[in-house]
């Protein structure tokens, strides 16, 4: 599995952040490794990546995207992605579909909150409302007008 950064379409490429996939792999790992052991993350390996490959991915996966993921792109900006295991089956699985695998993705960065230290008055309120419940309640407004879901990853973390 190569995990690759997408962009906003309407985004300009020279503003893209060759060194993101880079700091996000080293985040994820070291913040989630420590939040729920090391023995629970597939960190994955590092891979330069091709600007031209990343072009000629983003064209030829654009057919097979959904209508409402196309407000965003695979970055060309970006100098690596992360090659993780396909963890989709595990090791010792006989393929009879009595067994069955479930998988998720938990995203790190909004698996937890910032120190209030690092926050200026107007963005305080990260310190006690998680970046993802923020979005949610973004996008229930105009233009998106989506309902919001009750679902807060910072509960995957919680004692209760």
């Amino acid at each position: 599995v190569l995990r690759i950064i997408k962009r906003p379409v309407d985004w300009d490429p020279n503003m893209s952040d060759p060194l993101k996939v880079k700091f996000r792999h080293s985040f994820e790992h070291m913040e989630m490794s420590a939040s729920i052991g090391a023995e629970y993350i597939a960190a994955g390996t590092l891979v330069k990546v091709p600007s031209e490959f990343l072009a000629t991915l983003g064209d030829r996966i654009l057919s097979m995207r959904s209508p409402d993921r196309l407000t965003h792109e695979v970055d060309v900006g970006v100098l690596h992605a992360v090659l993780l295991p396909d963890l989709r089956t595990l090791p010792g699985m006989d393929g009879g579909g009595v067994d069955v695998t479930y998988m998720i993705e938990i995203k790190p960065k909004w698996g937890f909150l910032p120190s209030a230290t690092n926050l200026s008055e107007e963005t305080a309120v990260k310190a006690t409302t998680c970046r993802y419940c923020m979005h949610q309640v973004y996008k229930t407004q105009a233009p998106y007008q989506k309902s919001s879901d009750r679902y807060c990853p910072l509960k995957l973390f919680s004692s209760n």
